[in-house]
């Protein structure tokens, strides 16, 4: 078990070594100001314990001079052998915390080959600080004289191992092996926290929270890289691009429809664009009442899909020979059915459109008590939703639906016009309006129901389940007229005086908000 942890960790630096190569200008100055504040700290801590360890430098001195140069194989084994004893003297949470960490840097490799060298560079330059200072201190010391008065060699980073132990070679044996694995464990932080500050940093954008992107069948890692980097997505293009090849998932990335937050780090947009099992969905509700057009003028500004291509995709005969009403209707106005649907991210304006009209034909025509009350009402399907389009035309509110529906029912009963303010508003060119004005009651159309008798040619909007329903099971009064309250509701009536005293109430309510 041990062994295996020790082939781990040589495996590990082995691999370091293979990877780094110089940091940013940024990170370069980040890591100096780093290093020195350790140094500073580290001369202030042997300035305090000087007279404990100045005994040890001395016997490792005499010990080091003992050492020729061509002795360096043995010396590098007895050093293996004290990491090999410091390992087997260790607590188990110790080497749980490396194993920990080890692991952390690994998940995020793109440090070793961005920032590796340059915290291995500061390493060795603030060890040499280390050995000028521990040579004054010594030079200082009566009796006590430095085998080697000669400045070690220029680094060579392939020469690393043996060059460090140049720079501190005035360290005691005993202390040797803590000295280096402070070095390293300090090194390997400073990567590891500086590789966190890149692949953990959070990237916000301004305008909308949420940002739709996708990516097609063939596109490479360059072009998908490009793509969220003029979409504002991604800050680095270098630094993620490493990220994805040094992970492994550069050619993982997966061709469909992504969703990404303001906020989002590289870490979190590399797994979303690799993880296989991740389904995003787009919540997307349609209104009851809405009409095609207002349908469209959503989408492209939710879903960023083309309201004209929505448009003619509801013209589609196909979907209309379903309903049996070819020629008949022109579009598929009144069998968009309303509701709150999670939409996959690659959906396209055909597909939504089958989406609505397919949730129309399950929640509508395969309903078997809608198609029982259609075959034994006086309407046929056409008609029933044109109907319920008005009825939601003119209100919101439930329990009023069966109420409307029986007011234009005994109203067709006795061969009178609907006169319905939502047919108008329809047709008018400049609609819909928040009151209409007389003038617009005379716009020549065969949805307006002030100047034609019966029901206009097809529906008005796309109303919903209750408003269906009201239709087949009206409410049995004698109605004939209502009017707005004002407050949301309909006051009703049967004859025209109290119609027309119902009127100048709701005029007198008018008035009153007004004066407020």
């Amino acid at each position: 078990m041990k062994s295996d942890f020790m082939n781990k960790v040589r495996d590990f630096f082995a691999k370091a070594s293979a990877y780094v190569k110089p940091a940013a200008a940024k990170t370069q100055i980040f890591i100096e100001k780093i290093s020195g504040k350790i140094y500073s700290n580290l001369k202030t801590a042997f300035g305090k314990s000087w007279s404990v360890v100045k005994t040890n430098f001395q016997k490792f001195a005499i010990w080091a001079g003992r050492v020729k140069k061509n002795q360096f194989i043995p010396l590098a084994i007895r050093i293996k052998e004290q990491w090999e004893e410091f390992t087997r003297s260790s607590k188990p949470d110790i080497k749980r915390d490396f194993e920990s960490l080890s692991k952390s840097i690994k998940d995020t490799y793109d440090a070793l080959l961005h920032y590796g060298k340059t915290a291995l560079d500061n390493a060795v330059e603030y060890s040499e600080k280390l050995y000028d200072f521990a040579k004054q201190k010594l030079s200082k010391q009566k009796g006590i004289h430095p085998v080697h008065e000669k400045k070690p060699e220029p680094f060579s980073f392939s020469r690393f191992p043996v060059n460090l132990i140049r720079h501190i070679k005035y360290l005691s044996y005993q202390r040797l092996i803590i000295y280096l694995l402070a070095f390293v464990m300090f090194d390997v932080l400073l990567i590891w926290f500086s590789t966190y500050r890149v692949l953990h940093a959070r990237h916000y954008w301004e305008g909308k929270e949420e940002k739709k992107f996708f990516i097609r069948p063939g596109k490479n890692l360059d072009e998908i890289i490009s793509e969220l980097k003029d979409k504002d997505i991604l800050k680095s293009k270098l630094v993620f691009k490493v990220y994805a090849k040094l992970s492994g998932k550069d050619d993982k990335i997966i061709s469909k429809g992504y969703i990404f937050k303001s906020g989002i780090s590289n870490s979190e947009l590399l797994n979303l664009l690799t993880d296989k099992n991740m389904i995003q969905t787009e919540r997307f509700t349609v209104i009851e009442g809405l009409r095609i057009k207002q349908i469209a003028k959503n989408i492209e500004n939710k879903l960023q899909l083309s309201s004209e291509k929505f448009i003619i995709e509801t013209e589609n005969d196909s979907l209309i020979n379903i309903l049996g009403l070819k020629g008949k209707i022109k579009n598929l106005e009144g069998f968009l059915f309303p509701d709150t649907y999670y939409l996959p991210l690659d959906i396209d304006e055909r597909g939504l459109v089958q989406l609505l009209f397919g949730e129309f034909r399950k929640r509508v025509l395969n309903d078997e008590e809608i198609k029982s009350g259609i075959k034994n009402s006086r309407f046929n399907l056409l008609q029933v939703i044109t109907l319920a389009s008005i009825i939601q035309g003119e209100t919101n509110l439930k329990d009023e639906m069966p109420v409307v529906s029986g007011v234009y029912q005994n109203r067709l009963r006795k061969n009178m016009r609907l006169e319905a303010d939502p047919t108008i508003q329809y047709v008018i060119p400049e609609g819909p309006k928040a009151r209409l004005k007389y003038s617009d009651l005379k716009f020549d159309s065969p949805y307006n129901t002030y100047l034609h008798f019966g029901l206009p040619p097809g529906p008005i909007n796309n109303p919903g389940l209750h408003a269906i329903k009201s239709v087949l099971k009206p409410d049995k009064n004698n109605y004939i007229f209502f009017v707005a309250t004002g407050n949301g509701g309909h006051k009703f009536s049967e004859t025209y005086q109290e119609h027309l005293k119902a009127v100048e109430e709701y005029k007198k309510n008018l008035e009153k908000k007004s004066e407020q």
